[in-house]
């Protein structure tokens, strides 16, 4: 769907931010009286759902940009420094989890930590440059002269019949700007 439709790694992570902060916002409606927001088992499934479609593809999505973002020869210190912040943390949630249900005894309260993490995650999303980033990281070429690099549409592919042993032949591939 993401290639179909052309939509960026950067609006895909901004679009699961979403879904997240949907998730926390009908998660946190069960604070009040409400009859939803984690009030019935049927609930907690559909959140188990959800959360297990969106997560996977929040942490490739995410490392896709960091790739993108990371310096040629870098990749092994950002990595593990994404590792360390990703895996690394992955107690803190059940810990402030944990903490507010002992305190409150409810589950939703909880949600609020995740409803301002991803809320204050859209605008640093937003704010990254994807293609600025890969120029400046050294992944990109920058343009000259304002013309930017051909598309795979663009080429015109050449195909060559199968050389008999021992012989040697020049490809030319040539490109025309619409």
């Amino acid at each position: 769907a993401q290639r179909k439709w052309q939509l960026t790694t950067k609006f895909m992570i901004c679009l699961l931010l979403g879904v997240y902060l949907l998730i926390a916002v009908m998660m946190m409606i069960g604070i009040s009286d409400a009859p939803i927001g984690l009030k019935n088992t049927f609930e907690a499934y559909i959140f188990a759902c959800v959360h297990g479609c969106a997560i996977g593809s929040i942490q490739a999505y995410s490392r896709s940009l960091m790739a993108d973002l990371t310096v040629h020869s870098k990749e092994t210190e950002w990595f593990a420094l994404f590792e360390i912040t990703d895996k690394g943390s992955s107690w803190m949630g059940p810990l402030i989890v944990g903490e507010i249900y002992s305190a409150t005894k409810n589950f939703n309260i909880a949600f609020i930590p995740l409803f301002v993490s991803c809320l204050l995650s859209f605008p640093l999303v937003l704010w990254v440059d994807r293609e600025q980033g890969m120029i400046d990281s050294g992944r990109s070429q920058k343009p000259e002269g304002g013309v930017d690099t051909l598309s795979a549409q663009e080429l015109e592919l050449v195909t060559i019949p199968p050389a008999a042993a021992g012989e040697e032949y020049a490809v030319l591939v040539t490109a025309q700007r619409n």
